[in-house]
């Protein structure tokens, strides 16, 4: 997903790249980075409340109410 503009633009020179694969690399690539901040928020968040103990993958997706 990182590449994947950068690999469009590659196509793009060789071959004629389709309007639909290009639209659906941009959108991959916008919510892959909003999953990233999400992420990092959500790291953030709970690290700090968690102070001193270990940062899980079940801490960072729990729900919180």
């Amino acid at each position: 997903p990182f590449t994947a503009l950068m690999t469009i633009g590659m196509r793009n020179l060789f071959t004629i790249v389709p309007t639909w694969q290009i639209l659906v690399s941009m959108s991959i690539q916008i919510f892959c980075a909003i999953g990233a901040f999400w992420l990092a928020g959500r790291s953030l968040r709970v690290g700090m409340l968690r102070y001193g103990n270990r940062l899980t993958w079940r801490s960072l997706l729990r729900v919180q109410n």
